[in-house]
């Protein structure tokens, strides 16, 4: 049994679990049920993996309810590390995403704290103060403590015990072992963001895919790649790996792995050049499932013909497709195009 004296109603869930297959799970609000799930354990994992849809209707269900809350303090943690140009936040795609769920707890009443790290680590929030909703409340960079990286229980304290309540809303950087992430849940009833749930169902797919199944990374940092791409070398028939990561990854020897592919060429090139794009639109052709993840040039020094090639493709080319990375969705943005 599990409940919380933080919401404005009784709100109590047990769960049973019927046999090695089934669990049983019922959601009671002031005493009477409000609802019930029969969950497949065969079909889910209760980490990040492939949960199947009940049971995100149940955290969907179970953070509305929560959160009917006057005057409750909310410590959302978001990922507002956006790019900026001349102190000029240049896509505000990140920021925008997460708004749904703070306007909801400010909605519901709750007194709304947002807590963000910025894309480089002494950058300040101040040019973020525009996009705050009103009424809500903005706190410095966290990656100006060095707690925040270090997963200090001190400074996880400190940030927990501004709220009564704790939203995750950062799921890109949920991965990282830091304070905010996963120091403040142990202090803090915790619940996952709308736009997280949405994330997270949406890449499950991936886990449970049609075939032929292939993967495209790309990007800059290897070290926050190459646990994704290990991840995906049992699910995926094919990786291809380009990008500023693609040198890296062959030098650590991912080049031996007849699954995984490299651009065809120089792979240090600074962008993905037309027979590359060939060489990737024959691959999507014979492909039924795509996950892209980061943009083929350095993008941030203005290389950005490959991927927006490659983005074009892929709005046309009618296969399912889910994409990730600031960078590849500032790209869609730009070009108006829906994956």
């Amino acid at each position: 049994d599990w409940s919380s004296d933080v919401c404005s109603s009784d709100l109590n869930v047990s769960s049973i679990t019927d046999s090695d297959q089934f669990l049983f799970i019922q959601v009671f609000v002031d005493g009477e049920q409000a609802a019930q799930y029969t969950i497949n354990l065969n079909a889910s994992t209760l980490s990040f993996g492939v949960v199947n849809g009940a049971f995100y209707a149940f955290l969907i269900i179970l953070f509305l309810t929560c959160l009917f809350m006057e005057d409750k303090k909310v410590l959302v943690r978001v990922d507002w590390s956006v790019p900026l140009k001349e102190g000029k936040v240049t896509n505000d795609y990140q920021i925008k995403k997460s708004l749904p769920t703070l306007e909801y707890l400010s909605s519901q009443g709750a007194k709304v704290i947002i807590a963000t790290h910025m894309e480089n680590d002494n950058d300040t929030v101040e040019v973020l103060r525009p996009y705050v909703p009103e009424g809500m409340e903005l706190l410095e960079n966290l990656r100006n403590n060095p707690g925040e990286k270090n997963n200090d229980t001190d400074f996880a304290k400190y940030l927990a015990g501004k709220a009564d309540v704790f939203v995750n809303e950062a799921f890109a950087v949920s991965h990282r072992e830091h304070a905010s992430i996963v120091g403040v849940p142990k202090f803090l009833p915790s619940f996952a963001g709308l736009s997280f749930i949405q994330e997270v169902e949406a890449l499950s797919k991936a886990f449970n895919p049609e075939h032929p199944f292939l993967l495209i990374i790309g990007g800059s940092k290897f070290e926050t790649k190459a646990p994704f791409i290990k991840k995906f070398l049992n699910i995926a028939d094919e990786i291809f790996i380009a990008g500023a990561i693609a040198k890296p990854a062959f030098d650590a020897g991912l080049g031996k792995n007849s699954k995984i592919t490299f651009p065809l060429g120089d792979i240090t090139a600074l962008d993905a050049d037309e027979e590359v794009i060939r060489q990737l639109a024959e691959k999507i052709d014979g492909a039924k499932f795509i996950v892209w993840n980061g943009t083929l040039g350095k993008y941030e020094e203005g290389y950005t013909s490959g991927t927006i090639s490659l983005t074009k493709i892929l709005a046309e080319s009618g296969k399912e497709v889910i994409l990730g990375g600031g960078d590849t969705l500032a790209i869609l943005k730009h070009l108006e195009v829906e994956l």
